[in-house]
């Protein structure tokens, strides 16, 4: 269960109305109401907001208390909606369907379920064919508290909102950089590989210098076949602007490179301290500049084995809310005593004569321990 999700939905409940994002339903739609479900879906996901769409299952109408789904026989899980979705009598323009998934929630005694509708830059969500009494080539938008009717389309203005968010025109130049490093295919290096632009978007570059000045965590090329490494700062450009700097590691004797990932520091109050681990959360800045510089070509084989190597000391999540709720996990289930006896292998150890000399040995116990408790999480 996501713990921000259950807070969202209290706070909803609570203005004991509906949205702009957000739909109360009593119980789930039957199969007389297949029709209703698409339609609303579609317009969740055509929202104007910058939220994902939800719509909240087992809410009473009148009083907007929890009555629960718990004895509701129509009830479905993620892969029966995206079953659902996918199915061959349903035909988007484009192919572009609606990203959908089921959370459960307990509430009040009861179980929520939230049809939580992705929010994307794919929008709008269009069907190709006309599924029942939904209209093809018709823009439904959830707006206010209402839909668009099923014999309507979304006034321009409405639709324009869409459009600007698919193509990003409203995002500041950091988001637009964030937004195209999704897309890695769409970067051209130069010939030494240290100059990256985009080719649709050259005014958008990225470049990598040699830092001699920079220092960090040594820990991270522990295993690596060959222990020479280089530092280097890497600056993302629009036009003359630089938007964000990030250190840069090339590892194994320039087998790889690697973006240095963020530090967490976080205090665990029940403990009174707090521990130190490397990681990336997916899509973050980090993160993508890191899967920029993979090479991803099976002619670099010692990459990959050198990347395999390296990540063994870094953990990586799938949201920010996955890694604060690890480190709720930490602050229950961490046990000094536990890291004190994580075994590092002898190879590692920095007292050896092996590559972990230049490592300290605490820092690899401490990111083995952590990959341990994460694996169990």
């Amino acid at each position: 269960m996501d713990k921000n999700l259950k807070e969202k939905v209290v706070e909803l409940l609570n203005m004991k109305q509906e949205g702009e994002y957000w739909d109360f339903k009593q119980c789930w739609y039957d199969d007389s109401k297949k029709e209703d479900l698409l339609f609303d879906i579609i317009n969740m996901a055509n929202n104007v907001t910058d939220e994902d769409g939800l719509i909240i299952i087992g809410i009473e109408n009148d009083t907007f208390k929890a009555a629960g789904v718990e004895n509701d026989e129509k009830r479905r899980n993620t892969q029966n909606l995206v079953d659902f979705i996918f199915a061959k009598d349903k035909h988007f323009l484009g192919g572009n369907r609606p990203i959908v998934r089921v959370e459960n929630i307990e509430l009040e005694e009861h179980t929520l379920d939230v049809i939580v509708i992705q929010n994307t830059m794919n929008v709008p969500y269009v069907l190709e064919e006309k599924y029942r009494q939904i209209h093809s080539n018709h823009v439904y938008v959830r707006n206010q508290d209402s839909n668009t009717p099923k014999d309507q389309t979304a006034p321009f203005y409405v639709q324009e909102k869409l459009w600007r968010r698919r193509f990003g025109i409203d995002k500041t130049a950091l988001e637009k950089l964030q937004i195209l490093l999704m897309n890695k295919e769409d970067w051209i290096d130069d010939a030494n590989g240290n100059v990256y632009y985009n080719k649709f978007f050259p005014e958008f570059r990225i470049v990598k210098e040699e830092d001699e000045t920079r220092d960090g965590d040594t820990f991270l090329i522990v295993g690596q076949t060959n222990s020479k490494f280089q530092w280097y700062t890497v600056k993302a450009f629009y036009h003359q602007t630089m938007l964000v700097e990030h250190q840069g590691l090339s590892i194994d004797s320039g087998r790889a490179f690697v973006i240095m990932p963020e530090w967490n520091t976080t205090v665990f109050p029940s403990k009174r301290y707090y521990h130190y681990y490397r990681y990336y959360i997916k899509n973050s800045m980090e993160h993508l500049l890191f899967e920029l510089f993979r090479r991803d070509n099976k002619f670099y084989s010692d990459e990959s084995d050198a990347l395999c190597k390296y990540l063994e000391w870094v953990l990586q999540f799938n949201s920010e809310e996955e890694r604060q709720d690890f480190n709720n996990y930490l602050d229950i289930h961490f046990s000094e005593t536990q890291l004190q006896a994580t075994k590092v292998a002898e190879e590692f150890d920095p007292n050896s004569d092996g590559l972990g000399k230049k490592a300290n040995l605490n820092d690899c116990r401490r990111a083995k321990y952590f990959q341990n408790l994460f694996s169990k999480y």
